[in-house]
């Protein structure tokens, strides 16, 4: 399962619950920041690279595009 499918059934399952976590429970939390863990470091590299490219994209006065943030003066 997907990082978002493990946290969500453990918040489906756990909502307004008192009752200890079960095993199941928090051995999917464990795994899931397992997974977390890796894919927060491809997600900075890939972050990385598309401020690079945004850099570019201001050097050579590109037009505007959603979500970056153009040099205004």
């Amino acid at each position: 399962p997907s990082i978002n499918r493990r946290i969500s059934a453990m918040v489906y399952a756990l909502w307004e619950s008192t009752a200890r976590v079960p095993a199941m429970y928090q051995e999917n939390y464990d795994i899931a920041v397992r997974q977390f863990g890796a894919f927060i470091q491809d997600l900075k590299k890939v972050d990385e690279k598309v401020e690079a490219l945004e850099q570019v994209l201001e050097i050579n006065q590109a037009p505007y595009t959603p979500g970056r943030w153009p040099d205004w003066d």
